[in-house]
């Protein structure tokens, strides 16, 4: 396949949305790409292989067929990265059911699909030992040392307990509500948020209902709330916050670990809902001080969303012969 002959699309999904784009081969190291699609998640631990291998070609199609709208001459032919929560062994079953998807649409699909950690490579450079750490909806890290991947974490939200990422924190959240409720906890002014959140009295039925009906997102959902409550200056979501803070900074702390190596800092990118969140940034920075990880990383908080990552693997991929 050569270029600009045929469409390269990156994709970037999350534990509740995903993105992809059309790459702007024009810029080859950079993070340029026309608009973004959107769809559900794609987390086949959640959706299943076969939901999650449907909306990634379906996202492909829309953009297929923009490219073929745009370059009459397109005679078929396609170069696609997804970066995808819960890929971790799903990856070959999802990528032989897009390639077949998209058979009719355009011909013979590369494709490579990795968990969406990987996308987070793109902001460093390509041969370079380094870590990423993601924290969204749950949380993980990968530490890359001599062209080799190790993860850490990722366990999903069952496992993870505190360094589970935003449903944890949301979990833990409600908890402190449903406990105080009970009159078996504190008085925290997560209660209220839990009445509004919930949609009536915490301690009523149908908040069982929904707490259970709306599942993961439902629950991480409410994690703004607890990182309000902390800015607050709430005793219990203050602990909720710098607990996960902690958990996720002993991901980096077990990364360097396995490094081994004194030739630091150590280039980590840092991603995920959670790092949009001010009170979260802080809770980080301090735990990162208190596990002794600081200065033996040199921590980054892209500013740009993390689709910008995924464009540079998927141009990186679309270049180069063999898998990412």
């Amino acid at each position: 396949m050569t270029f600009p002959d045929v469409p390269v699309i990156a994709i970037d999904g999350g534990g509740s949305k995903t993105l992809a784009a059309l790459c702007d081969m024009s810029d080859p190291e950079g993070s340029s790409a026309g608009p973004a699609v959107s769809a559900g998640p794609v987390n086949p631990n959640d959706v299943g292989e076969e939901e999650a291998a449907g909306r990634i070609s379906s996202l492909c199609g829309e953009l297929i067929r923009a490219w073929r709208g745009e370059h009459p001459g397109y005679r078929g032919g396609a170069v696609i990265y997804a970066g995808i929560s819960g890929a971790t062994g799903h990856s070959d079953a999802i990528e032989r059911s897009v390639a077949q998807a998209l058979e009719s649409e355009a011909g013979r699909v590369r494709i490579a699909v990795r968990t969406d950690s990987f996308n987070l490579f793109g902001f460093l450079p390509e041969d370079a030992d380094c870590a990423v750490v993601i924290a969204g909806t749950g949380s993980v890290c990968f530490l890359r040392k001599n062209g080799t991947l190790s993860r850490i974490g990722g366990w999903g939200y069952l496992i993870d307990g505190e360094s589970g990422g935003g449903f944890r924190i949301g979990s833990a959240g409600l908890e402190a509500a449903l406990m105080a409720a009970d009159g078996r906890g504190e008085k925290t002014s997560l209660s209220a948020a839990a009445v509004a959140y919930l949609g009536g009295p915490a301690e009523a039925p149908e908040s069982t209902v929904r707490i259970y009906g709306g599942g993961k997102p439902f629950i991480a959902g409410f994690a703004p709330c607890v990182f309000e409550a902390s800015a607050a200056g709430d005793a219990a979501a203050r602990r909720i916050v710098r607990g996960a803070a902690r958990g996720i900074a002993e991901l980096l702390a077990a990364a360097l670990r396995e490094a081994g190596s004194e030739e630091m800092p150590l280039p980590t990118v840092c991603s995920g809902g959670l790092f949009c969140e001010e009170e979260f940034r802080a809770a980080f920075g301090e735990a990162l001080k208190e596990a002794g990880v600081l200065p033996r990383v040199e921590v980054r908080i892209p500013d740009t969303p993390q689709l910008d990552g995924a464009v540079r693997v998927a141009k990186r991929f679309a270049l180069k012969k063999g898998k990412i």
